[in-house]
């Protein structure tokens, strides 16, 4: 990783600035080469464009059919946070395990979608899936992490590629797709030259050395976030059962049942519920252990003459 970093220093230098307008202008924006860095350069003609998704497509197909494409969930649920103060949640990942990686990029890719609100986002989460051929046989490609959009409605791209030409090349393909689905003028990128994906994330200020004017540019990762932990229900207290919302005391198999936490004898507290015990004799001896059948927890109403 320090080798890498050194590079990119040397490559970009201490006041390399990487120029672009922001999200949602509706000018086209002037493409910048800075140092080794490029971001935003205009999309190819759009001839040229479909030769090169169509080429894609068809690598796709004999990645899939050697079982080289695979979908990791180490990273699923992270939120990646950005210099402008956005973060975006990572939903998933894809990785093409035999890429080479012997002139790692790091490919950001932003834009927003164009009439999609609310529930909107999640069925485009969902077929996202179905635009896995339009990028995964481009040449270069190792892996992607998909992120949600953040509070502006910006999509991210979090890529790890092999050659900045190969990078450049694949966004400027793909710009005329992505025109279909987004806002004008909200497509951007930027790829990032002797960077490995990985490194970034475990340590985001290795970026601190490309273009340090720009703290708060939007492609500029600040930190990572993970996941939160789902808080798992307790299980009832011993000596209970729950049912129907309600709190019963555990009856043994041998006649015997345990006073409730309450101090109550859990015959009264039947006879409070309008529930009687039916086959147990009192008993606050401790009981024998053995799991619990629905047989030995048996309550039923008391039928009034």
């Amino acid at each position: 990783m320090n080798d890498d970093r050194a590079r990119a220093a040397d490559r970009i230098g201490v006041s390399g600035e990487v120029h672009a307008r922001g999200f949602g202008g509706s000018e086209p924006r002037r493409g910048t080469v800075v140092g080794e860095v490029v971001a935003d350069l205009r999309p190819f003609p759009l001839r040229s464009a479909v030769r090169s998704l169509c080429g894609c497509v068809f690598r796709t197909g004999a990645l899939l059919r050697r079982h080289a494409i695979s979908q990791p969930t180490d990273h699923l649920g992270q939120v990646l946070r950005f210099g402008d103060g956005s973060g975006g949640r990572i939903y998933r990942e894809t990785v093409v395990q035999t890429a080479a990686v012997d002139s790692p990029v790091v490919l950001v890719v932003g834009f927003r979608l164009r009439w999609v609100r609310g529930r909107g986002h999640e069925l485009f989460r969902a077929e996202s899936l179905l635009n896995t051929p339009l990028f995964v046989g481009f040449p270069g490609f190792v892996s992607k992490l998909w992120l949600a959009h953040d509070d502006n409605g910006v999509y991210r791209g979090f890529y790890q590629w092999n050659g900045l030409e190969l990078a450049d090349a694949y966004v400027r393909a793909l710009w005329w797709v992505l025109a279909l689905v987004s806002v004008r003028g909200s497509t951007r990128y930027v790829v990032l030259p002797a960077l490995r994906r990985d490194d970034v994330l475990t340590d985001p200020t290795v970026l601190e050395g490309i273009a340090p004017g720009q703290r708060q540019a939007w492609w500029r990762l600040t930190a990572l976030e993970q996941p939160r932990k789902r808080r798992q229900r307790s299980p009832p207290a011993e000596g209970k059962v729950v049912r129907g919302g309600r709190s019963y005391a555990r009856c043994s198999p041998l006649g015997r049942e345990r006073p409730s936490r309450s101090g109550h004898s859990p015959r009264v507290m039947a006879d409070r519920l309008g529930h009687a015990s039916v086959g147990f004799t009192m008993d606050t001896s401790t009981p024998t252990e053995r799991p619990i059948r629905p047989a030995d927890e048996v309550a039923v109403p008391v039928l009034e003459k």
